[in-house]
């Protein structure tokens, strides 16, 4: 696997009760690692995300991102699909995307010191496209093994793009955590909301966006 697998410390049953602690504090699920002394809360974050879709693939089709930052957490998102295609597969790209335009929103204000962001998906398509196949795709300028561009191809390299430059310019590295659905619960549920109520930018983040451009 590639550098930006996560691979679950052995704490507890290595489920999400066991690796994750949420702080009310700052509104950020933390990761627990194990040391010699035994399980301890580390700076790092993890943030689950998921797309959803109704009439997938057809002309009505309506898309949306979820992102969840933990219970009741000050920055749970969730937005309509509105550019492009709207697929899940799309969403479930654009939902990572989101969730790290947020970290970055989130380090350039100072609210966040974490050096690692964990995504939580359980997208296999997601996941097994950013961990394993984008260093072909990018090194072979996004052409897939059929010689043609890969499907999504700008939405991958913008996720892409993204992850490097939170890497370069804001020393986070970013991991993936593939997950069973019945794990993704909450990002499934955010992503719902906005096929429900079709809900724009968030007010948070769109203060720090309004307060950076001031």
């Amino acid at each position: 696997m590639s550098g930006r697998h996560f691979k679950p410390p052995p704490v507890g049953d290595q489920t999400l009760g066991a690796i994750l602690r949420y702080n009310p504090r700052d509104s950020f699920c933390h990761i627990v690692t194990q040391t010699y002394r035994g399980p301890r809360v580390t700076g790092d974050i993890a943030i689950s995300i998921d797309g959803a879709c109704t009439n997938n693939g057809n002309p009505n089709a309506r898309a949306s991102m979820g992102v969840f930052f933990g219970p009741n957490s000050r920055y749970n998102y969730n937005r309509l699909l509105t550019n492009g295609p709207l697929t899940n597969q799309r969403a479930e790209i654009w939902a990572a995307i989101i969730a790290l335009q947020h970290v970055k929103q989130l380090k350039m204000s100072g609210l966040l010191d974490a050096r690692r962001v964990v995504l939580i998906a359980d997208s296999e398509y997601l996941v097994k496209a950013m961990t394993f196949r984008v260093y072909h795709w990018r090194d072979n300028g996004w052409i897939g093994s059929y010689g043609r561009r890969v499907v999504n191809w700008s939405d991958f390299e913008a996720l892409d793009d993204l992850i490097e430059e939170l890497r370069v310019e804001y020393d986070v590295d970013v991991k993936f955590w593939l997950v069973d659905r019945s794990w993704n619960n909450a990002a499934d549920r955010e992503a719902k909301k906005a096929l429900r109520f079709g809900q724009g930018l968030h007010p948070f983040f769109a203060a720090l966006i309004a307060e950076r451009d001031s």
